[in-house]
């Protein structure tokens, strides 16, 4: 598990256009839009007619330090962080600042905050702890959360080892926070230790509920990176959905690389779906799979007659497998990318469900290049903090990895249409009014048609886009940058 390989609003419906819909719709809240995970908008008069012809164009940008996580919005503001420990409240339209907090020295802002109808909650990261905040819209500290709630799955073991990149999610009266393992943890610490996984916080005060390890120090297994997965719900059966890291020391246990289906309520694991077994992958073990599960899940309907609720996740091994959610009995699997393809070292990007289909993106490796020798590109650069190897090594990737987009019958798995592209890509898909949007490392920002796969580069941003793309109203956003300086980018349908 790697994060710099794993990596990943707007002003309410005021455009002329057939689509009619509410101010809720228009807001994009959670990092996946729902609690399906379902990364699809209703609420946009974009078609791929006007993509193709120009009539998608810049509004505001605002550069800065990196953005590595796609924004939230609601009501006209949208909210995101940075890598250098700044959080903003925005208007959508002007792209101005509204308030703004600056987070302790050192903590930095990895991954997406959530919005909700009174509260904004972010999660940092620093070399001493990983925190969780509340805020106001006005980003105002919330009582119980002064200072931020310490996230510490594996006591002992955070600071730099540790990181979130998953968003926080509310789930009726709570908060789940999902940690990993951090890049340097992995590449550059030859006995690597820290153990991942997930925690429940009390929405309102801040206090632990529960904490569930992938792999618990007392299990007999090996640490696991954790996961940077958000999870699904399903509010009805009482579960979270998630996917989870490899292992970093041996023996690998059965939660990694694996689909968990967890009881919210508890942190029990009621059932699990390994899709890879024994994939230790680390500065130490450099040859192993590295096939862990950075994906977020979604919730579907699969099946014909028969119709079944289903959850869904692809993994970094080029599968996208599909499971009854209550009972976790294998439905349906397809590969994302050819039988004959190698897996890429690369991120293991979100899929999208919509119009009956899943739409998926998978990374396939083209260079010829071990993981080892990736492995130890990555360290040079990230020993020192030196992006401009990293950059180097994104430059590399980008141009030999390729990237499959597929459209699969989401009832049975059936390919519908693929478009390959040589360019490797962490930004997972979104989907909104037939066209889907995504980035790659460089800096093309794609739209392509979700009934066709025919494709149209929007614009290029000149930095690597990893984040997915949000979609609110007739404005999309872009978060750019994995380290070093970025920004973020408005478009818009005038």
């Amino acid at each position: 598990m790697n994060r710099l390989f794993a990596l990943t609003l707007a002003s309410l419906c005021s455009f002329s256009g057939a689509v009619q819909a509410s101010s809720a719709q228009c807001d994009w809240t959670m990092v996946n839009k729902d609690l399906n995970n379902t990364r699809s908008s209703s609420c946009t008069s974009i078609t791929f007619s006007d993509v193709k012809n120009g009539l998608v164009v810049p509004q505001w940008s605002r550069e800065g330090a990196a953005v590595q996580a796609p924004v939230v919005a609601r009501n006209g503001i949208i909210y995101y962080g940075d890598t250098a420990g700044n959080f903003f409240a925005v208007d959508s339209v002007t792209g101005q600042t509204l308030s703004s907090y600056l987070f302790p020295e050192g903590e930095s802002v990895n991954g997406p905050a959530i919005v909700t109808d009174s509260t904004v909650y972010a999660t940092t990261v620093s070399v001493n702890n990983l925190r969780l905040y509340a805020f106001d819209h006005d980003l105002m500290l919330l009582a119980g959360f002064n200072g931020g709630q310490p996230v510490e799955v594996d006591p002992g073991h955070t600071g730099e080892e540790a990181n979130i990149l998953a968003a926080p999610l509310l789930i009726e009266n709570f908060v789940v926070v999902a940690t990993s393992n951090s890049t340097a943890e992995e590449t550059t610490n030859p006995t690597p230790a820290y153990r991942g996984g997930f925690h429940a916080f009390d929405a309102t005060t801040g206090a632990n509920i529960w904490r569930t390890a992938v792999s618990p120090a007392n299990s007999g297994y090996g640490a696991s990176g954790g996961s940077w997965s958000t999870a699904a719900v399903d509010t009805n059966l009482k579960l979270m959905f998630v996917g989870t890291t490899n292992a970093t020391t041996p023996p690998a246990g059965p939660h990694t690389d694996a689909l968990l289906a967890i009881d919210y309520t508890t942190g029990v694991v009621k059932w699990a779906q390994q899709y890879t077994k024994d994939d230790v992958w680390s500065f130490k073990y450099a040859s192993g799979g590295n096939y862990d599960m950075g994906a977020c899940p979604n919730l579907f309907i699969a099946g014909g007659l028969k119709q079944k609720e289903v959850v869904g996740c692809g993994s970094k091994a080029g599968i996208y497998r599909v499971f009854e959610r209550k009972s976790g009995k294998p439905v349906w699997a397809t590969l994302m990318i050819p039988h004959d393809a190698l897996p890429s070292i690369d991120g293991n990007p979100s899929a999208a469900i919509a119009n009956n289909s899943v739409y998926t993106v998978a990374n396939s490796d083209t260079s010829g290049v071990s993981y080892g020798a990736l492995t130890i590109l990555a360290q040079n650069g990230l020993k020192a903090g030196n992006f401009d190897a990293i950059n180097q090594l994104l430059h590399y990737l980008a141009h030999t990895d390729q990237t499959y987009i597929s459209a699969l019958d989401a009832r049975s798995g059936k390919l519908k249409w693929s478009n390959t592209r040589v360019s490797a890509t962490l930004a997972s898909i979104t989907e909104a009014n037939g066209v889907l949007y995504t980035g790659n490392f460089v800096g093309d920002f794609r739209g392509l048609d979700a009934h066709t796969g025919e494709e149209f580069v929007i614009a290029n941003l000149g930095g690597a886009i990893g984040a997915p793309i949000t979609v609110a109203g007739n404005q999309l956003f872009l978060s750019v940058g994995l380290g070093g300086s970025g920004g973020l980018h408005c478009f818009h349908k005038p």
